[in-house]
């Protein structure tokens, strides 16, 4: 069953008149307001902030036997599509669940392959270091 959500975003857009290549958008007004005194320190005439309100839609695709998803779209029409897609993954079974993978570290995964591969003394020809003298 999916739901969908407007939610409220703001945006701050600074821009400035004497170049247009350099307007910006920010989701944030402190990082605004610091580029707009970058841009005129560095001498540009004529630079603006000026704060936009837009309509983002949360989606969220909850089924039984399968992981919540969630993502957020600017319009409509791309939340309905994205939705479409993740239903019929669930009912074809074919969805995947990355939520274990993002937590997941390259140390831990080497690690894990060394414990289930190379266990064995007649294939243990690697040896896998992790660690902080490693850089994992």
């Amino acid at each position: 069953m999916a739901s969908f959500y407007p939610r409220k975003r703001i945006e701050w857009c600074v821009s400035s008149a004497a170049q247009p290549a350099r307007n910006r958008v920010f989701k944030s007004e402190p990082a605004a307001r610091k580029y707009a005194v970058e841009l005129q320190g560095a001498s540009l005439a004529g630079v603006r902030g000026k704060a936009r309100v837009t309509t983002a839609w949360l989606v969220r695709v909850r089924y039984k036997g399968a992981p919540d998803f969630s993502k957020t779209f600017d319009r409509k029409s791309d939340a309905e599509a994205w939705t479409r897609d993740k239903e019929r993954e669930i009912v074809r079974r074919q969805f995947m669940d990355f939520h274990v993978a993002d937590r997941t570290t390259l140390g831990e995964l080497l690690v894990r392959y060394e414990k289930n591969h190379l266990s064995h003394p007649a294939t243990a020809t690697i040896r896998i270091v992790a660690g902080p003298a490693a850089g994992i």
